[in-house]
């Protein structure tokens, strides 16, 4: 490196390039000329110097602004630029003598061993994993009770069949490794994260692993009792109503909520039994009511007034 080499042509940039560029330029010329990339090339190496030394300078701003008006002479020890700038005012060119690494000669290796003394060779970047990825998915109630398989399409068009596990609920994020994007440098790729939208259900709601569902049922079948055949998420399944059902009660099928992580138990269908007068108006059933009305034992509202 002769003395009239200049620190920004080293990194290939221009001297009003911003900071950012000059890191930038300084990563790819590292990478490109290090000793462990290039094992037995002196060319190589004493590049990788002249690049180190530049961004040694040039990526620290107050050395930058000392060998902007001085050259290298501005960063030998002891330097005194309102000295050096009285000299120059008086003509008196620099006290220092051109050199601030001996006379001579611009010794890259000098340099760099004055710089660098007691530090390892700076290290090339290294390999990154990739950004991750955030999506949106959509799935029915019944897919987020059960579980389930889905095929999504990526943001990059690519299709992929994910597995959507029992239990989930609204928001969560499903965590897919190595579909985000490609890392940089040899490094692995992100992972792709799936945040979860759940439809709604015309017949449940959910509690936790519990689903809650209403029981509709005539006037006749709560008086008397029946059976009735309940829509499960896995099935109908066959239940005994008692006599004398009343509107609000509550019912349970065990197990059939949502499906237990792992060990856990599933969780249960919980109903509650609400009792249908007819919505159309006929005189016969008004006949009956009344009928129906002498076989109240008590007030309905008694207990408002205890």
């Amino acid at each position: 490196m002769s003395q009239q080499k200049d620190l920004y042509r080293i990194l290939g940039v221009s001297k009003s390039a911003s900071h950012d560029e000059i890191k930038a330029a300084y990563k790819t010329l590292v990478r490109k000329y290090h000793p462990d990339l290039n094992p037995n090339d002196t060319a190589a190496e004493d590049k990788f110097k002249e690049v180190a030394v530049a961004f040694e300078v040039l990526g620290d701003e107050k050395k930058r602004k000392l060998y902007d008006e001085f050259g290298m002479d501005g960063l030998r020890a002891g330097f005194d630029p309102e000295q050096a700038r009285a000299y120059q005012q008086w003509g008196g060119g620099n006290p220092f003598g051109g050199n601030p690494f001996g006379g001579g000669g611009f010794d890259i290796n000098s340099i760099f061993e004055q710089m660098f003394s007691g530090r390892s060779y700076p290290r090339p970047p290294g390999p990154s994993k990739g950004a991750d990825i955030e999506t949106s998915i959509e799935i029915d109630f019944l897919d987020a009770v059960l579980g389930s398989k889905k095929s999504v399409t990526l943001p990059n068009s690519t299709q992929l069949n994910v597995s959507i596990p029992p239990g989930v609920t609204e928001d969560n994020r499903i965590r897919i490794s190595g579909q985000g994007t490609a890392g940089k440098r040899g490094g692995p790729p992100g992972d792709l994260f799936l945040k979860v939208k759940i439809r709604s259900h015309p017949l449940y709601k959910r509690d936790g692993n519990n689903l809650l569902m209403e029981l509709p049922l005539t006037a006749k079948e709560a008086y008397e009792g029946t059976q009735v055949d309940v829509p499960t998420p896995t099935g109908s399944v066959k239940m005994r109503i008692p006599p004398r059902s009343q509107t609000g009660q509550k019912m349970r099928l065990k197990g059939k909520g949502v499906k237990g992580k792992g060990t856990r138990p599933d969780g249960n269908l919980l109903l509650t039994l609400k009792v249908m007068l007819p919505s159309n108006e006929h005189e016969r059933a008004k006949e009956i009511l009344e009928e129906l009305e002498q076989f109240y034992e008590k007030d309905v509202r008694e207990h408002f007034h205890a």
